[in-house]
């Protein structure tokens, strides 16, 4: 009887060594795009947060230091904004005077009520100045109580995010709820 070399590999084996290839070959595919993702997205995203968290808070703590207030009717706590064709500007009454908030399509200038002036610019990123009412800005008050919010909608490069498609986590949203007074 002759005996059989059996060097070499049998179908069934090689037919597992590819499967088991093409698992971590398409592992791989997917672990590099998510990686081209996080490091062409990532910076973008965290300079926008930061810019974003700096100018939220710098409004709004200034509204909370100073208070507002009206003369003749509540509607002047938010007065709509005065829109041009290159930007929108909000204007906030109190009792040491006003503030006003100018957005622009590339940056967002806040002149407090003490009339220092404070500019943000959008990095890769722009906003939409045709702001609604009751979409964008609202005003509620209420047993001597008023809420406003002002939401900005910020447009990133980064992502799928355009006025059809707005990504809410981009966008500005300040808020005030407190006590107002009359002058």
């Amino acid at each position: 009887m002759k005996k059989l070399n059996n060097k070499g590999f049998t179908l069934i084996e090689l037919m597992v060594a590819i499967g088991l290839l093409s698992i971590i070959v398409l592992i791989s595919i997917f672990l590099i795009n998510d990686l081209i993702y996080i490091k062409n997205n990532t910076p973008l995203a965290y300079d926008n947060q930061i810019n974003r968290a700096i100018i939220i808070d710098s409004i709004q703590q200034d509204i909370l230091q100073n208070g507002l207030a009206y003369e003749n009717s509540l509607t002047e706590l938010l007065k709509d904004p005065i829109m041009s064709p290159d930007s929108a500007t909000f204007t906030l009454t109190s009792l040491r005077g006003q503030a006003t908030i100018i957005l622009r399509k590339d940056s967002l200038t806040y002149i407090d009520f003490s009339g220092k002036e404070s500019k943000w610019d959008f990095i890769n990123a722009y906003s939409d100045i045709n702001l609604r009412p009751s979409t964008d800005f609202t005003l509620n008050y209420f047993n001597g109580y008023a809420l406003i919010v002002i939401r900005i909608p910020i447009y990133t490069n980064n992502v799928n995010n355009d006025p059809d498609n707005n990504n809410i986590n981009d966008d500005i949203i300040i808020t005030y709820y407190g006590k107002f007074l009359k002058i």
